[in-house]
């Protein structure tokens, strides 16, 4: 019996993860035309200024790193970055995902 509630125990974790649903995202930094922020819901940009942009994102701050921690006050985790090779002003693109 002890067995089996073990195997139920380490079971019940296992079909609970499984019902998780993501959403993902991902914020684009251009140096020419600036920055985006893309989710399901839609887009915001592309601005050229950083300032402006935060303020359309209701963030608080004027650096990246307060655009981020905006963003992961929301639940959004950055979970990787891009940057394309081909281009010589530098595309990046981080992408984000958070639980529904």
């Amino acid at each position: 019996m002890r067995h089996l509630l073990l195997a139920l125990a380490l079971l019940i974790p296992s079909v609970a993860g499984a019902q998780r649903s993501f959403e993902y995202a991902v914020l684009y930094v251009n140096k020419t035309t600036g920055y985006a922020w893309e989710t399901p819901r839609g887009v915001v940009g592309p601005d050229p200024s950083l300032r402006s942009f935060a303020a359309k994102l209701r963030c608080q701050g004027e650096t990246l790193g307060a655009i981020l921690n905006c963003v992961g006050r929301d639940g959004w985790e950055l979970t990787g970055t891009y940057v394309d090779p081909t281009q010589a002003r530098g595309i990046q693109a981080l992408m984000f995902k958070r639980e529904r």
